[in-house]
């Protein structure tokens, strides 16, 4: 199965490598995913940036993240939908969800939460604040 990366010109073998931390994130927001993705991929992650749910989608079986990093954004409502359609497809690992955004505190922390959402990311964010949320080891570490 070939998936377009929406960050790069060329088609994208997704082939998950066992040895790697897979991290997919989610953010409709050009920019702030390939920042997001960018920072993940320096420190050893392997990353999965996508601006659509349904590419997303897609790829989540394939992929099998360890982690899904989903902006979340001003309308809460849409975020706890994606959320919610991610869990409802990752039926054969247990998926991991973390949200995002600017926001300090979440427009609707208990509508996340009941989505599945396991921890809350503030951006701009650090590796250490992300591997604290989401229980994420270090590349090195993953085997």
């Amino acid at each position: 199965m070939t998936f377009q990366a929406v960050h790069q010109d060329t088609d994208l073998q997704l082939q998950p490598v066992n040895q790697t931390v897979r991290v997919l994130v989610l953010d409709a927001s050009r920019p702030c995913m390939e920042a997001a993705a960018d920072m993940l991929r320096l420190v050893g992650y392997s990353v999965y940036a996508f601006q659509d749910l349904n590419d997303a989608l897609l790829a989540l079986d394939t992929l099998a993240p360890h982690l899904v990093l989903v902006d979340v954004g001003s309308e809460s409502y849409k975020a706890i939908e994606q959320i919610r359609s991610l869990r409802g497809r990752a039926t054969s690992f247990d998926l991991r969800v973390v949200a995002m955004s600017v926001e300090v505190v979440p427009a609707d922390r208990k509508g996340l939460h009941a989505a599945g959402v396991g921890g809350w990311l503030v951006k701009p964010f650090t590796i250490e604040d992300l591997q604290a949320v989401a229980a994420l080891p270090s590349p090195a570490s993953a085997s």
